[in-house]
């Protein structure tokens, strides 16, 4: 298919700017169609080998992590990150999608194709992306996604978390469907709740006192893979965007599961 060439406008976003960086025209390459504009006027995309749709997020700047005192220490120093333009899943990878590309579900709640696979570690869910030509987020994209121009901690109002998220269920309850809940301002579903969704980076605590300020891709090295965005199983405190913590690479959990990314190519 030809490449689809598209100009980002961030600055049209509340909470984003263009900043100092280049503008630039990413290109979308074979593999992905185009499927219009979601409601909240993004491009969307289906990638061709796994159904899944995908988001085109802009390209801006944002303030990653929180406040101290209002979060763990590994959330702070509050500081700037650019963030260049790429595209990220709409939803969790589901159960359905798993199966079509591993041939297996590792689940321990197998409760349908359209809920979340969970019982995935960091290397399960590498293994997928590279067989599908996909990756996993990086955090700092992540919590640019997952605050979507938002400026507080939480991407609702106050009280209105469970429109927006599936979380503080007792066990044996389990996850839910994908999408049930409504989508952040970028339209992306389930960032916060449902499953912890792994990112690319190794974890480290400390890394805010020394990350770059464009694209930061976490620490060269590391015992720990970070994971973001809480569970059903957890209370709101661990629903905050800022919100971090790591896991060991090899191990997985019910309630862990992951969504894709994928990077474009700027022409300028």
């Amino acid at each position: 298919m030809k490449s689809l060439l598209l100009f980002i406008a961030c600055g049209l976003l509340a909470g984003c700017s263009t900043g100092n960086l280049t503008p630039a025209v990413p290109r979308v390459p074979e593999g992905f169609i185009s499927t219009g504009l979601n409601d909240h006027g993004l491009e969307e995309y289906r990638h061709e080998p796994t159904g899944m749709v995908f988001i085109l997020i802009p390209s801006g700047t944002f303030l990653m992590g929180t406040a101290e005192g209002n979060g763990e220490e590994s959330e702070s120093p509050v500081h700037a990150v650019k963030i260049d333009a790429f595209l990220l899943a709409k939803y969790e990878v589901t159960q359905g999608v798993w199966q079509k590309i591993m041939d297996s579900n590792p689940s321990y709640f197998k409760t349908g194709d359209n809920h979340p696979v969970e019982q995935v570690s960091w290397t399960d869910c590498d293994g997928f992306c590279r067989k599908t030509g996909l990756r996993l987020p990086s955090e700092a994209e992540w919590e640019y996604a997952c605050r979507a121009g938002a400026g507080p901690d939480y991407i609702w109002e106050k009280d209105r978390g469970n429109d927006y998220a599936q979380y503080g269920h007792s066990w044996p309850k389990g996850h839910f469907e994908t999408g049930l809940k409504k989508p952040n301002n970028f339209g992306l579903y389930d960032m916060i709740g449902n499953v912890w969704e792994w990112c690319n980076d190794y974890y480290d605590p400390a890394y805010y006192s020394h990350s770059p300020e464009s694209n930061p891709q976490g620490p060269e090295e590391g015992e720990r893979r970070a994971l973001r965005g809480g569970s059903w199983w957890y209370l709101d405190y661990y629903l905050r965007s800022s919100y971090r913590t790591g896991y060991v690479p090899g191990c997985f959990n019910d309630d862990t599961g992951f969504r894709c990314a994928f990077s474009l190519v700027n022409e300028k």
